[in-house]
């Protein structure tokens, strides 16, 4: 595919400078398929999914069940993706690429799933926050929410909106600071194992 675990060579070499490699056109020509496949398709999939509406049919309480449900899914596919994408680094020949490509992919799964939970919450009474929580306004607060930001115009009114609020400030910090942690590793890893086999 267009990301192949050999480097391409020749007269399309990238060139060095300082510790930062800058690719020729080519070569962004070569990776942008595969950037598509890998970050703007999954991207799309994603939102599409994540804002489809749950069985509209039911109660109100059975679609916060069958929606919470649907966010625990979409949490263990975020973990699962999490260690295809380690491996996937491990074999590609733009390993640092390729962890930004899965921190990008996997920040707007975790910004989605947040944004879908505080839907859920103002499900029916639309008074769990200081504005009615439609899809750009859920997406809007859980992206100012990761940012810190914080403009103030939308607010967690209830317990529920604040301690979930809570949960996303602190997993903020942890769990993507652990992402980018693990995925800067694996990338680190996979340079120097290349360097190691190319001497």
């Amino acid at each position: 595919m267009a990301d192949s675990a050999q480097p391409p060579t020749g007269a399309d070499t990238d060139v060095t400078v300082s510790t930062l490699t800058i690719p020729t056109w080519r070569h962004v020509m070569r990776y942008l398929p595969g950037f598509v496949l890998r970050v703007v398709i999954p991207i799309a999939i994603l939102l599409v999914f994540l804002d489809i509406p749950i069985a509209e049919q039911y109660t109100a309480k059975g679609v916060v069940v069958l929606d919470m449900m649907f966010i625990l899914l979409w949490a263990v596919i975020f973990f699962f993706y999490l260690r295809w994408q380690i491996k996937s680094i491990h074999s590609s020949w733009l390993p640092e690429a390729r962890w930004i490509e899965s921190l990008v992919v996997m920040s707007v799964l975790f910004i989605a799933i947040f944004a879908r939970a505080y839907r859920i919450l103002d499900t029916g009474s639309g008074k769990s926050f200081t504005e009615v929580m439609d899809t750009l306004n859920s997406y809007y607060y859980a992206m100012t929410v990761l940012s810190t930001v914080g403009f103030g115009d939308i607010a967690p009114v209830i317990p529920g909106a604040k301690i979930i609020t809570m949960v996303q400030m602190v997993a903020n910090f942890v769990l993507l600071g652990l992402l980018v942690r693990v995925l800067a590793s694996a990338a680190r890893k996979a340079k120097a194992m290349k360097a190691k086999n190319s001497d």
